[in-house]
């Protein structure tokens, strides 16, 4: 492998975690001169000058230019498919200690199985101050958790797609649990032996099951790379060095974002106010008035790196026939509005690669199989309409349905949460055993009648029409709770 190469395993080795990704990311600028920044401090910007910004599991880096005049932003995420562990999460059944956990992003279950996993992640710890506890790093690199497949000869359907349940399949195996063995903090107990602490003290913890394999070149020729977490932390790699490398008298952004694998609307995803806020202390610190930030981002361009679709071998129908990317082609260029890609921008990119010999391919999505999406701005606009027709023009009288739920809102939200326990927890006879309420209605009634998603889809209806029935009585009759 090359120096890079063999750089980008250790990168990929060492990100076990979001946080862990982040801290890996400030040492390695902190090396390259860089100036560590407070988001909330003061910003002692300079052309020339070279700072990151570090907020948990983001991180903004940037190097300001003589010209400074715009942004050139390149952005990554830092999360990647895990199992999360939950709080108090020991489950002792057949003689073993497993983990309740819970599953983040999209997933392959199945890949999950039979496999070394370990733990990582951030350990809160009490201080003086409740305000501010500490944040401790942990990680094992040693093999801790595994989970067990059923054997075939017990699963003889698992080679025809045996569906993997969360709730059932995925909880990692920890130990041995003898009669003796006392669950209750067994694992605030094993992070308080990690860090040294008094188990007492740890307030709260995150962590994640992670793949325990490390990255490795495959193939005769070292063709391939197998890892885990290469989608996203080799795109936060290549953000990272670009960084490092780049010469320009602009102001160049690197930007490591947290949960875009779950649609990125938190307080350190892509949809927070973060980067707007750095962007706008930057300009703030060099100089520039309300209207020069504006033209900095209006005349600047944000590059979105994330990981492609190569054609796959043994399946190339998933692709579209003419726009697949193949492996070890070069940097693959999305093209789609569900990427915010446009003509103008992918001339851009496409210049750019001409201009420094990187090979270039494009990736579309087949016709009949869409890319992924957000229904943010679907749903904001939906509620916009909704306002507008109702409040603004008056035209209540077909909008019953949606009075109904308004007039006690958390009350149906608690009532339908109470609703969903009793329908899966109820249970009455049924064979050699017992079948919950849902069980009835959707496996013996919906699903052989309807299939698997129109039967999921008319379950889910007639559970939101129950909730509607009890808002609709207490609406009749002018009954109003509060809670």
């Amino acid at each position: 492998m090359t120096t890079l190469e063999q750089a980008l395993c250790r990168w990929l080795d060492g990100g076990v975690s979001p946080y862990h990704t982040v801290a890996m990311a400030a040492e390695e600028l902190q090396k390259a001169g860089f100036t560590g920044l407070a988001l909330g401090g003061d910003f002692p910007v300079k052309k020339g000058g070279r700072y990151f910004v570090e907020n948990g599991t983001n991180l903004v880096a940037f190097t300001v230019g003589e010209s400074a005049s715009a942004f050139r932003i390149a952005a990554a995420h830092t999360d990647w498919p895990c199992l999360r562990i939950k709080p108090e999460p020991e489950i002792v059944s057949g003689g073993c200690c497993k983990l309740n956990v819970e599953p983040y992003g999209g997933a392959i279950y199945n890949t999950w199985l039979d496999r070394p996993l370990s733990l990582a992640g951030v350990v809160l710890v009490r201080t003086a101050d409740p305000m501010r506890p500490e944040r401790r790093l942990v990680a094992w690199d040693r093999p801790l958790l595994t989970i067990p497949n059923v054997a075939i000869h017990m699963n003889r359907e698992v080679n025809k797609g045996v569906p993997t349940k969360a709730n059932v399949d995925l909880f990692p195996l920890c130990a041995t649990a003898a009669k003796e063995f006392e669950k209750n903090g067994w694992l605030t107990g094993k992070l308080a032996e990690k860090l040294n602490v008094p188990a007492q003290d740890i307030l709260s913890f995150e962590l994640c099951a992670y793949c325990n394999e490390k990255a490795q070149a495959v193939g005769f020729e070292e063709d391939f790379l197998s890892s885990p977490r290469l989608d996203n932390l080799t795109s936060v790699h290549a953000c990272l060095h670009g960084l490092l490398e780049a010469q320009g008298s602009e102001i160049n952004v690197a930007v490591l974002y947290d949960n875009e694998e779950i649609g990125s609307n938190t307080r350190r995803g892509a949809d927070s106010s973060t980067l707007t806020v750095i962007l706008e202390k930057i300009a703030l610190a060099l100089g520039m008035d309300r209207a020069a930030f504006l033209n900095a981002c209006v005349h600047g361009m944000l590059l979105s790196c994330d990981a492609a679709h190569a054609l796959h071998p043994n399946h190339p129908e998933y692709a579209d026939s003419l726009c697949a990317p193949v492996l070890n082609g070069g940097v693959a260029l999305k093209r789609s509005p569900r990427y915010s890609s446009d003509a103008e921008t992918c001339a851009v990119v496409r210049g750019l690669c001409e201009a420094h010999g990187i090979p270039l391919q494009t990736y579309m999505n087949r016709a009949d199989l869409p890319g992924g999406s957000t229904v943010g701005s679907m749903a904001s606009s939906l509620l916009a309409l909704l306002i507008w027709t109702i409040d603004v023009k008056g035209y209540r009288r077909w909008s019953r349905f949606f009075e109904s739920f308004g007039i006690n809102p958390l009350f149906l939200y608690v009532s339908a949460a109470v609703l969903s326990i009793l329908l899966n927890n109820i249970r009455l006879p049924h064979g050699n055993g017992l079948l919950s309420l849902h069980g009835f209605a959707y496996s013996l009634c919906l699903k052989p009648a309807l299939g698997d998603y129109f039967g999921s889809l008319v379950y889910a209806l007639l559970f939101v029409a129950l909730n509607w029935g009890i808002g609709y009585t207490l609406y009749k009759r002018k009954i109003y709770i509060k809670i």
